[in-house]
């Protein structure tokens, strides 16, 4: 099992220790879970990665040190195009901008670029889009490697 110390600029999660890129300790912190765990079923680097269940989402703070253009990047793996929304919000919680997956079956990148007009704690929510509406009740998608980038 890899471990790596971030930075306060290049994760999503100021000076946690990660796990395969991934932040080991959230249980411990103060966010919002909805529909989510930690596997070692699908994962892109180390061993877990999260796993969402259909219709479920899972939100995390992001602590923005410095204004300006920012991107989170972050691999996503899903059976349907659009299954994945990788989405930032504002500390008001405005929509700063949004992406969807493109790729199915195979571990994908996406970004999401937003202008960071104040130094506070943003969010990052990572949402299955497939429900019960499309008629799968038991679809799964997977997010490994999210990072911030400045």
């Amino acid at each position: 099992m890899a471990t790596y110390t971030a930075t306060k600029r290049d994760n999503v999660i100021e000076s946690d220790v990660i796990i395969g890129n991934f932040v080991a300790n959230m249980e411990a912190r103060n966010i919002k879970k909805h529909n989510y765990r930690y596997t070692t079923e699908k994962y892109r680097t180390a061993t877990k990665s999260i796993m969402i269940y259909s219709g479920g989402q899972y939100e995390v703070p992001m602590g923005v040190y410095s204004t300006g253009s920012k991107t989170v990047e972050c691999y996503v793996w899903a059976s349907m195009i659009g299954g994945v929304k990788v989405k930032v919000l504002s500390p008001s919680g405005e929509v700063l901008g949004t992406s969807l997956n493109t790729t199915t079956g195979a571990w994908e990148r996406v970004t999401v670029t937003f202008l960071a007009s104040t130094i506070d704690n943003y969010s990052l929510v990572l949402e299955n889009c497939i429900s019960a509406l499309d008629g799968i009740s038991d679809e799964r998608i997977y997010i490994d490697d999210v990072l911030l980038l400045n």
